[in-house]
Formats: C-alpha cells, structure tokens, sequence
C-alpha cells in the first residue's frame, strides 16, 4: 500500500518549514535530471541528443519553471544548465550552443 500525503503550504515564519520546501523541491528537480540521464543512458547509449530532443527537454523544462514555484522553478533551470556544462564536459558542444 502506498501512502501520500501533500505537503502544507510554505511558513515563511519558520525556518524549518522553509528548509523542507527547499529540500524536497530540489530533490524533485534533481530526480528529474536523473530521470532524463537514466533514459537516455537506457535507450540511446554512446549516441548524442538530436536536436529535437533537445529543443523538447529546453522547451519542456522551461514551461515547468515557469508554471512551478521560484525553488523548483530555479532547480529546473539549474539542470538545464547542468546539461549544458556536462555536456561540454565530454567534448559535446553543439548542446551548450543551442
């Protein structure tokens, strides 16, 4: 059985409440990361995205930023940029280009 519960509302008059949105949030926006690494590690393995799919992962993490709230919103644009520099890392540098 799985049990879910929603997370309240952010207390900006407690420290801890404002920790733990923080936390989770960025949790949220790292699993997301890890979810499109784990993807394309699985199924396109030693290939480079197409420019589709990086026009798709551009536009798609920007509109969650920009329907989502100022700490998830930020950890999203925080990955996209990751991608970026972790793909210029490795010596692909169309990505950061685009």
């Amino acid at each position: 059985m799985v049990h879910s519960t929603k997370q309240p509302s952010i207390n900006t008059q407690s420290a801890s409440s404002i920790l733990t949105h923080i936390v989770s949030k960025t949790f949220a926006g790292i699993g997301i990361l890890d979810f499109l690494h784990s993807d394309s590690v699985a199924y396109f393995n030693h290939e480079g995205p197409t420019i589709a799919v990086k026009i798709f992962t551009g536009l798609g993490c920007s509109a969650l930023a920009g329907g989502s709230d100022w700490i998830f919103g930020g950890c999203l644009v925080y990955d996209l940029i990751a991608l970026s520099v972790g793909r210029r890392g490795i010596g692909e540098t169309k990505w950061s280009n685009l």
